[in-house]
């Protein structure tokens, strides 16, 4: 993210650049739309069948289907990714 200010009477102008601010605000965007996204797939499987991801010895431990433990992750990354819209220092 750049910005130009510009001086005061001179008319020059000079970049100004922030990197922890810029590292900041990247890291929040993708910490906050990877998982909603991601979550949402969960529910919607467009990007492919997430119950085959899950190993199936977890699936043994979980109650009910692969399925339903893939819903609860996906509602899980959900609520992460707008924690952290929300309160990204929480």
């Amino acid at each position: 993210m750049t910005t130009l200010h510009s001086t005061s009477g001179t008319g020059s102008t000079h970049a100004s650049r922030d990197g922890a601010r810029d590292a900041f605000l990247l890291l929040r965007t993708v910490f906050t739309v990877a998982p909603i996204l991601f979550g949402l797939d969960k529910f919607a499987q467009v990007m492919t069948d997430w119950d085959k991801y899950l190993a199936p010895w977890i699936d043994d431990l979980v109650p009910g289907s692969a399925h339903t433990a893939m819903l609860i992750v996906g509602g899980i990354e959900v609520v992460a990714g707008v924690l952290v819209a929300v309160a990204p220092r929480w």
